[in-house]
């Protein structure tokens, strides 16, 4: 008698409590952390007794703040298979200008990636959780920092963050990989002539749930290739279900795939092309360039919307003839010029931002 086995499918299960390799509750007072703007110590609002970080310690923060507390020292990711990112915050800022960014460098801060942003009011503690295994990239150089942005108007009393814990696990799984054939271009990358990009890029793909609110499940990092547009992206933790695609590059909107989701099979693959039609991204939120449908390209400070500030970001370097490996090189050539700035301005003109479900 033979077995027939219809389906077949292995789950990750993170063993225990893990290990906390670093945690910081603000007790013991700031030597964990440096800052460029005034983050410090309070003991007006906390998460446990008796004290938080926040920053602006002495009352509302200021106008056209990058404040940012960075982790003094990198911490070794080499051997745990899965890392998490743990803490308490509450806030207040302008809604839609100021923002709550929380950071992670897997080279000991020359370069960092978003892991998530908040603007608004959030007046009740909540504990925050990111699976940060992709940023940590098996480094043993990963850094976090917290990072709050402002405009020129409107301030408030700002962030407090509390109880911050980075815990490593080992799964029982090891070896099973759900792949993303990921296919795309950036607008300003794109080079009509040859079709190919002026170069290959890292950009972050994040896997989330289709019902509010929308929670990360997994999420990875891999390269775009400049010659084929195409990327492999391999996730560990993402079950069966459906779910929506959201892609994070260094310049350009975060764009999220087509109304509905896409459905995933734990440890098969799936392939996706956004550059075949507008409606591959959720809101139609592409811009054709020629052939390919590609992402707006100007978010240069990440904030969701390209606008003056991304303008003035651009311009600056240009002015100071910069060049290389800069979120201010919006076409990817390596060179600072007039072409960067007008990509800029013409979507800023044209009020492009992200767009995500409700």
């Amino acid at each position: 008698m033979s077995l027939l086995i219809v389906y077949q499918e292995t789950r990750y299960i993170l063993v225990g409590n893990g290990s906390v390799i670093f945690a910081d509750s603000a007790e013991n007072g700031f030597s964990n952390w440096t800052t460029n703007q005034g983050w410090g110590i309070t003991t007006s609002q906390f998460h446990t007794p008796t004290k938080s970080f926040t920053d602006s310690p002495l009352g509302s923060y200021s106008d056209n703040a990058n404040n940012s507390m960075t982790k003094n020292f990198p911490v070794n990711f080499i051997a745990p298979s899965a890392a998490y990112l743990n803490f308490w915050h509450k806030y207040n800022t302008e809604p839609g200008y100021d923002f709550c960014i929380v950071e992670a460098s897997s080279n000991n801060g020359a370069t960092w990636q978003t892991v998530t942003s908040y603007n608004g009011n959030l007046s009740v503690w909540t504990e925050q959780r990111f699976d940060v295994s992709a940023y940590a990239a098996a480094s043993s150089q990963l850094k976090i920092r917290f990072t709050l942005k402002s405009d020129g108007a409107v301030t408030a009393d700002g962030w407090y963050v509390d109880d911050i814990k980075l815990t490593t696990y080992n799964t029982l799984t090891a070896g099973v990989v759900s792949n993303l054939n990921l296919t795309l271009a950036q607008e300003g990358f794109y080079n009509t002539a040859t079709n190919s990009l002026r170069q290959s890029d890292t950009v972050s793909v994040y896997i989330r749930n289709i019902l509010s609110p929308y929670s990360i499940v997994d999420s990875a990092r891999g390269v775009i290739d400049s010659l084929t547009l195409t990327g492999n992206f391999g996730f560990r933790n993402t079950p069966t279900g459906t779910y929506y695609i959201v892609i994070k590059h260094r310049n350009s909107i975060e764009t999220w795939s087509r109304n509905g989701g896409e459905a995933f099979t734990f440890g098969g693959t799936l392939n996706y092309d956004f550059t075949s039609s507008a409606n591959k991204a959720y809101g139609n939120n592409l811009t054709l360039v020629e052939k390919r449908y590609s992402l707006f390209s100007g978010d240069v400070d990440q904030n969701g919307q390209i606008n003056l500030s991304d303008i003035i970001l651009v311009f600056n370097d240009q002015t100071n003839f910069a060049g290389g490996y800069l979120t201010t090189d919006v076409n990817g050539d390596y060179i600072l010029n007039l072409s960067d700035i007008l990509i800029t301005h013409n979507n800023s003109a044209n009020f492009i931002s992200k767009i995500t479900p409700p």
